[in-house]
């Protein structure tokens, strides 16, 4: 009974502090970004109206704002902005609850770095403008890696992620991508099994789905851009898609801009670990190689089609690394041996 009762306690204390540490962040992060820039493009965009073609689809984590802003109107003259501080508040606790309880089997010591990580790349990477999606995003590839962590093979559960994730952001096509490069076994021999073929089939059906939603919301839902001289958005016909490779690249050779720093230091973090985990990817294991491959996708797609100096587009990278971590061991070893001599 006592053993309950204390952890019962020390369960309350853990949220009253998260709940505490997450209103603070969610103030400090709030008060550093432009938020009449969150504010035109998210306010009206359930209606159709947005900065551009791309955010069309991304409805989701729109609706929520929305209708926090619905409940807010009575009481505040300001109820959209309210609605944003809010959401922000109760996403970041969001994430700081994850992060406790999908971490609980581990250490304390594991857990505070992961903790702290995580909670301060998000300043790390802003870049004064933050969206409504950029946080479900953040929380859906935590999940998903998170369930290729822990061996999670129940395809019902990447459709569900998929499905949901698809509402908020075209990111969900990692679902599949995923699904690819971790749960089929090429060592299978024949290859195509009949679990395999069940994930290749899946795959393949999530993206045409995503594909589909992402072109059908943005080429019917989108009615006119609320940032002056774009007007129809009409030069991102199509998928509506930007293709930034060019700039991106000028942009890190340059330096153009101070923000270019945190692109340039993870690209070139990237690239150079490449060599350590190819060299010790027999002892490293596959579900580490197959989700470092994942992490180069995301980089690379992100260099193709967003602008890296908009370094929000890294949040999800802590989330990726922490379950890369927890993925295999001999990391974790020689992490723990350092720790134990410093100690």
């Amino acid at each position: 009974m006592w053993f309950f009762k204390n952890h019962f306690l020390n369960f309350i204390f853990a949220m009253i502090t998260i709940a505490l540490f997450s209103m603070c962040e969610a103030i400090k992060f709030y008060n550093m970004n432009n938020i009449n820039t969150t504010i035109s493009a998210t306010q009206h965009l359930l209606e159709g109206y947005t900065h551009w073609r791309a955010f069309q689809n991304r409805l989701l984590s729109t609706f929520f704002v929305e209708l926090l802003s619905k409940l807010l109107h009575p009481y505040s003259a300001n109820a959209y902005r309210d609605s944003l501080y809010i959401f922000l508040m109760l996403l970041f606790l969001a994430i700081n609850i994850v992060i406790y309880i999908t971490l609980e089997s581990k250490n304390g010591f594991e857990k505070l770095v992961v903790f702290l990580f995580v909670n301060f790349w998000f300043f790390i990477c802003s870049c004064t403008i933050w969206y409504p999606w950029d946080f479900f995003e953040y929380l859906f590839f935590y999940f998903l890696f998170f369930m290729v962590s822990k061996n999670d093979r129940a395809i019902f559960h990447y459709w569900v992620l998929c499905l949901v994730w698809m509402l908020t952001k075209e990111t969900a096509i990692f679902v599949p991508i995923v699904l690819i490069a971790c749960l089929i076994d090429v060592r299978e021999k024949p290859l195509m099994t009949l679990e395999n073929r069940k994930i290749l089939s899946s795959s393949i059906l999530m993206f045409i789905i995503v594909f589909a939603y992402t072109y059908i919301t943005r080429n019917i839902l989108f009615k006119y851009s609320t940032i002056d001289g774009i007007g129809f958005d009409l030069q991102h016909g199509g998928m509506a898609n930007f293709i930034n490779l060019k700039r991106n690249f000028l942009g890190m050779v340059t330096y153009s801009n101070g923000l270019c720093l945190v692109p340039v230091l993870i690209y070139l973090f990237y690239i150079a670990f490449c060599f350590k985990v190819y060299q010790y990817r027999k002892s490293i294991g596959r579900k580490f190689m197959s989700l470092w491959i994942v992490v180069g996708a995301y980089l690379g797609i992100s260099f193709v089609s967003a602008l890296v100096i908009e370094t929000r587009i890294f949040f999800p990278l802590s989330a990726m690394l922490v379950w890369l971590y927890f993925s295999q061991d001999i990391i974790k070893v020689g992490f723990a041996s350092s720790v134990a001599k410093s100690s």
